[in-house]
């Protein structure tokens, strides 16, 4: 009956050591923990506050939102070794969107664009009722040129001031 304890042991031993080994594997993926961090700021330089840095990727099942401090900087919470995707959006700028591929800390300087000014004019297209409607158009469209008469070889003699032309 000695034998069955043993046994036991053993095989609770074994099972032991394997787990340990699995979590020993594993272990280094859940102390990697890195961060994404940076500067925000607009093409002359000027650091952009409250800007919304949305991170998704890696191992992330949501996407993280971040925003830019004071002095423009921002910096994630731990995160996993992989591919990420940061958009950054500010009222003004153009969306920005950059890949990261983290495998130690990344420090980033992001520049934003400013946005382009749309302007969309809509002119309402003339009504054909009230075309030609207005009489004093209508009657210098009457009038016409009358007669012509064709000159050749002219000159006109003007006299001492310019204002007196024969």
């Amino acid at each position: 009956m000695n034998r069955p304890s043993g046994s036991c042991r053993w095989c609770f031993c074994l099972l032991l050591r394997s787990a340990l080994f699995v979590v020993w594997l594993t272990a280094p993926a859940w102390l990697c923990a890195e961060t994404i961090s940076g500067t925000v700021q607009d093409s002359l330089g000027a650091v952009i506050a409250g800007a919304r840095i949305e991170i998704s990727g890696g191992d992330l099942a949501q996407p993280l939102v971040l925003a830019s401090d004071g002095l423009g900087k921002f910096t994630s919470p731990d995160l996993t070794l992989g591919a990420y995707s940061l958009q950054v959006t500010q009222d003004g700028f153009e969306l920005l969107t950059k890949t990261v591929d983290l495998r130690g800390p990344v420090i980033l300087q992001l520049t934003l664009s400013v946005a382009k000014q749309q302007v969309n004019i809509s002119v309402a297209e003339k009504s054909r009722a009230f075309a030609d409607s207005d009489p004093v158009y209508r009657r210098l469209r009457q009038v016409g040129l009358g007669q012509t008469f064709r000159f050749d070889n002219f000159s006109l003699a003007c006299g001492g001031s310019a204002d007196t032309c024969k």
